[in-house]
């Protein structure tokens, strides 16, 4: 059977748990003020700041590893060539979200 374009198109609209995570991950911390670079206090997490791991891990209201977590931190990690907390800590504001982009465009 010949390609149908058709299948590219049923393809975005799967769900995609991981990129979800991502995704969300990534708006927790878009904003500079909400990102930090080392591990938040719990007042500080509670006002809205995180760091990238802990952005991920909060995804769906709780502090909890889910597939969908769990998948979306190793795939962050992956883009990152090192563990994510090294990452975010030794990282610019700029290089922490061009690596969620990274991984987001690969899940």
């Amino acid at each position: 059977m010949l390609y149908d374009p058709k299948w590219e198109k049923q393809n975005e609209t799967k769900p995609n748990p991981i990129r979800d995570t991502l995704i969300e991950a990534r708006r927790k911390i878009e904003i500079e003020a909400n990102w930090l670079n080392r591990m938040p206090e719990r007042r500080e997490e509670a006002s809205g700041q995180f760091c990238s791991a802990r952005a991920i891990w909060t995804c769906g209201g709780q502090m909890e590893h889910t597939p969908a977590t769990n998948g979306a931190f190793f795939a962050l990690e992956a883009v990152m060539g090192m563990p994510v907390p090294a990452f975010n800590d030794t990282h610019t504001h700029a290089e922490i979200l061009a690596a969620f982009d990274r991984a987001i465009a690969a899940a």
